[in-house]
């Protein structure tokens, strides 16, 4: 077996790449601050059990010394497709292929540790620059953690908490939203989720950024089933309006049409909306249904443009097809084919009731899900690189997956 090998520095310092295989082959690579590196063929020994591959990196400044081994005789089980952190120094994401004869694709990406937590404070950012500017995670129907019943798993999309979410660096949140009561639950469809914007999302984030105040959450709210109106008589727009007010802390909320500048944002909580009443808050009202496009808000001076990838209805090749969507995008929002516009990129899809959000997303059984082929695409890019913003499903699958793509933003000093 010989291994394809991808190396991409992504840190701000140079590093040397050692290495070792059978047979005394040694190679060494230096790559100067994000920089990608090929190597064409490097032999995967075939002895039973010992070292076969050995990968080492060294750096002086700051120190990086980290070994990494493949054992087993070429045979590497794709599910080791995590990240390292040797004395929390840096990350190491590693993407192993599936094999294709005897090749196998790997893909080495060494990254500068941060904190998820505080990750926006690290951005390389001019006084111009905008929330469009970056590359920003987010989540997929992201309150779809808490429903339950008979159709839980073909609406859940997410797993983690909103406070999980934010602290793992999640900045853009897609809330469906629909009056119960006089709250707004989360619904996915018209199946509620037993979380709420008032009671649960809301109280999360602003004690999130009363501690991490250099972040910026950015909150695209659609009207989803629930009622017309509350027993109160309260429509949507006044539901919203109301919690809004009541629970983003004063003078941090910001609810123009307009673009806002990414420097005026820290400690902030930035409102999109899809839903067609929408009369506050960023619009985005001509959200393309199941596919790419672009549109400009119907308001706002000057008005904003999109560029949104949404197909999420495929067929027997939904895998394949998908991630076909979301590398163009990722080729668009990296190339700015479409002008100056907010690039977001969805990741999820759907295919009820034949096959569920988690098997779109991470593919439990061979490890080929959306999720894990953008991994592999991001452990070959070397940064800065703009993406847009991206919406996921189950991003903590596989692990790293976060850090690795706010790890392409153009980061201070690292």
């Amino acid at each position: 077996m010989n291994f394809k090998m991808t190396l991409v520095n992504n840190s701000a310092f140079p590093i040397d790449v050692v290495l070792r295989g059978p047979n005394r082959k040694v190679v060494t690579t230096p790559l100067s601050p994000h920089m990608k590196a090929a190597i064409g063929t490097f032999p995967f020994g075939s002895q039973s059990g010992g070292t076969n591959l050995s990968v080492e990196v060294r750096s002086t400044t700051p120190h990086w010394n980290f070994k990494f081994e493949a054992n087993s005789g070429g045979s590497v089980d794709r599910s080791q497709e995590y990240h390292y952190m040797p004395d929390n120094k840096a990350n190491v994401y590693q993407h192993i292929g599936p094999s294709t004869g005897n090749w196998k694709d790997m893909a080495l990406s060494f990254c500068p540790a941060f904190s998820s937590k505080s990750w926006m404070s690290l951005l390389d950012t001019g006084p111009d620059d905008t929330l469009a500017s970056i590359t920003i995670p987010g989540t997929h129907d992201t309150g779809t953690y808490g429903g339950g019943g008979l159709l839980q798993r073909s609406n859940q999309c997410q797993t983690l908490s909103i406070q999980d979410q934010l602290n793992a660096g999640i900045r853009w949140f897609d809330l469906r939203l629909g009056i119960v009561g006089e709250e707004l639950e989360v619904h996915h469809s018209s199946y509620p989720q037993n979380v709420f914007l008032g009671k649960d999302i809301l109280p999360a984030i602003k004690t999130f950024l009363a501690q991490q105040g250099t972040e910026t959450v950015i909150l695209c709210v659609n009207q989803e089933g629930g009622s017309s109106a509350s027993p109160q008589g309260h429509g949507f727009n006044g539901l919203l309006h109301k919690f809004m007010m009541a629970g983003v802390t004063q003078n941090k909320l910001y609810d123009r049409p307009e673009m806002p500048k990414l420097a005026d944002m820290k400690g902030c909580v930035v409102l999109m909306r899809r839903d067609a009443g929408a009369n506050f808050g960023i619009q985005a009202q001509g959200w393309p249904p199941d596919k790419k496009d672009t549109f400009f808000s119907p308001a706002g001076n000057p008005k904003i443009k999109f560029s949104i990838q949404d197909a999420y209805a495929y067929g027997t090749d939904y895998l394949t097809a998908k991630w076909r969507n979301v590398k163009d995008q990722l080729a668009v929002a990296a190339g700015r084919s479409d002008g100056e516009a907010w690039y977001i990129n969805f990741t999820s899809a759907s295919r009820a009731p034949l096959t569920d959000p988690i098997d779109i997303a991470i593919d439990q059984t061979n490890l080929q899900g959306v999720n894990y082929q953008f991994h592999a695409y991001l452990c070959t890019q070397a940064s800065p690189m703009h993406f847009g913003t991206i919406p996921m499903d189950f991003p903590e699958s596989p692990e790293g997956l976060v850090k690795l793509l706010i790890s392409m933003n153009k980061l201070k000093g690292i």
